[in-house]
């Protein structure tokens, strides 16, 4: 809502609060802080600042690679699941 706002300044705020957030106890990014990492990089390409962005990408991919085998393993479950919801004609 920030962005669509204009309030980029205020956005980044709230991504930063988030991305601090979604770390583990080693200090490490969960798989989830790819939501705001993309969105900060999205802030720094508004802003021209391609560098930055370049860099906050290269190391998002870094875990993306990283959590790939998990976030496979989490979306074949769901499949599963939702396969088995299908056949028993349960949905929730």
């Amino acid at each position: 809502l920030r962005i669509v706002q204009g309030q980029l300044a205020a956005a980044k705020a709230f991504y930063d609060r988030a991305l601090a957030l979604t770390v583990d106890e080693q200090g490490r990014y969960l798989p989830i802080s790819g939501m705001a990492i993309a969105g900060i990089a999205g802030l720094f390409q508004e802003w021209n600042r391609l560098e930055e962005a370049e860099h906050i990408l290269t190391a998002m991919q870094v875990y993306v690679l990283a959590y790939a085998d998990y976030v496979k393993i989490v979306n074949e479950y769901n499949n599963h699941v939702s396969k088995l919801n299908m056949v028993s004609g349960v949905y929730e």
